[in-house]
């Protein structure tokens, strides 16, 4: 080993340390080739004690309504196709993958081992894809809720997370978080030899990739600019890409009806008409409510919208917490 890659292992360890003190046990740390940025990726830990959340239905006047099931530590709820259920990671121990019924309110665990994250309902909801550290490195994975074992979908030392499936299920949009250009978007197609394709690579941090509901756009995010905001940039191809968001935007998310594209902005929950075209028309970012949610830990929307555009699923801190 020689002096530079002494001084970078000792560099990693203190800064995973110190970050460890902070947010729970460290996976990995990299430098991105965008000025400034760190990367670590984040395990459960005993610095990262649980808190009290409640999913909760959000009015477009930010009007709450709480789901019957009980608080837990929930993150990126996403709703199934027929809207029966929800899909959510929950932290215990570590993160596992559930599903909740709303009619009947039952909670089931899906995963059992390694590090399970981001579920995502396939279009026929008949599987979940998911990110999970089983057996290894964090790729990407799904499972068929009748039952059955996990099935490896990309295999990578970089962690992958789950974004977004084209509206026929062929192709399933997913991050890389790579330590020269920060996090990336690629597209995985579900048939054939499912060899991943890059889709956008910078040096600055792109994701959130989700599908229009005719499946010729992607909305994401990215911080190119200096801070992040929303874009629209034509899929597969080619062509160049729109901005959405004016004062700053994350966690894109769509109204499949309505075709209406939803992000936050901090606390603020911002909407836009988006006309498909050709060509596309693109209104102007409308504020829904400002009103304390949980945020996303990374760039997938931490809620889901209900396809008519109507209601939100949210993540809310339990008062008193």
């Amino acid at each position: 080993m020689g002096l530079t890659d002494r001084v970078s292992a000792r560099y990693d360890e203190e800064m995973r340390m110190k970050l460890k003190t902070l947010f729970g046990t460290i996976l990995m740390i990299g430098l991105s080739s965008a000025p400034g940025i760190l990367l670590a990726q984040r395990q459960a830990g005993p610095g990262v004690p649980p808190s009290d959340r409640r999913m909760v239905w959000v009015g477009r006047d930010g009007s709450v309504e709480a789901l019957a099931a009980p608080p837990r530590a929930y993150g990126l709820p996403r709703l199934s196709p027929d809207g029966s259920m929800i899909a959510i990671e929950i932290r215990d121990a570590k993160y596992d993958v559930y599903t909740y019924e709303i009619k009947s309110g039952a909670l089931t665990r899906i995963t059992t081992e390694g590090i399970n994250r981001s579920p995502l309902w396939t279009v026929d909801g008949k599987r979940l894809a998911f990110s999970s550290s089983k057996p290894g490195p964090t790729n990407l994975y799904w499972k068929p809720l009748a039952g059955g074992e996990m099935e490896r979908l990309t295999e990578s030392e970089n962690p992958h997370g789950p974004q977004s499936f084209l509206p026929d299920g062929s192709v399933l949009s997913f991050y890389e978080i790579h330590t020269e250009t920060g996090r990336d978007i690629w597209m995985l197609p579900m048939t054939g030899e499912r060899k991943p394709s890059l889709f956008l690579k910078t040096a600055a941090l792109e994701g959130g990739a989700v599908f229009s509901p005719d499946g010729h756009w992607i909305a994401y995010v990215s911080n190119d600019s200096g801070r992040f905001e929303i874009y629209l940039k034509p899929y597969p191809g080619p062509g160049e890409r729109i901005q959405i968001s004016k004062e700053g935007g994350a966690e894109p998310m769509w109204g499949k009806e309505s075709w209406e594209l939803f992000y936050r902005n901090v606390a603020k929950v911002m909407v836009v008409k988006i006309t498909p075209g050709p060509p596309v028309g693109i209104g102007q970012p409308q504020l829904l409510f400002d009103k304390k949610f949980e945020r996303s830990p990374g760039s997938r929307a931490n809620f889901d919208v209900t396809p008519d555009g109507q209601r939100l699923l949210m993540v809310q801190l339990v008062e008193g917490k």
